[in-house]
């Protein structure tokens, strides 16, 4: 299972990291494991990188798009895509401050929806993956 966390950054940290994503990867895992008691740091760190998502917006897109595909669902907040035929199933959560999409694939069924907007920074902190979503080929 891959757990990839998505972030919004912001337009001139997203120009300065562009080539060199490891750094913007580097912050992230920083705030990840950050010690419970650093959390004021963690969030002022945050909030210099990143954006907050545009929740209400994305969760209508995806589901305007998907609410008639065969294997979609939505409960809450929760985004579920389950194809047996493709053997991918993915759960995708639209939070305030990133997307998290639990999954079984590499390249997960919401990628192509999600790849509209360029600044959006892919982490799996668990297997050390990171990149822009803009940059990926789905």
């Amino acid at each position: 299972m891959r757990n990839f966390y998505i972030f919004n950054i912001v337009d001139e940290i997203a120009i300065l990291t562009r080539n060199y994503p490891y750094n913007l990867f580097r912050i992230f895992e920083n705030i990840y494991f950050l010690n419970k008691n650093d959390f004021n740091v963690g969030l002022d760190i945050f909030e210099q990188v990143a954006v907050p998502i545009d929740k209400e917006n994305i969760k209508k897109i995806i589901f305007n798009k998907y609410k008639d595909h065969d294997f979609y669902s939505v409960y809450q907040n929760k985004h579920c895509y389950n194809n047996l035929y493709l053997a991918e199933k993915t759960n995708l959560y639209v939070k305030s401050t990133y997307i998290y999409l639990k999954t079984n694939a590499l390249k997960p069924f919401f990628f192509k929806e999600l790849k509209c907007n360029k600044n959006l920074f892919v982490c799996d902190f668990e297997n050390k993956d990171y990149f822009w979503l803009s940059k990926l080929r789905v």
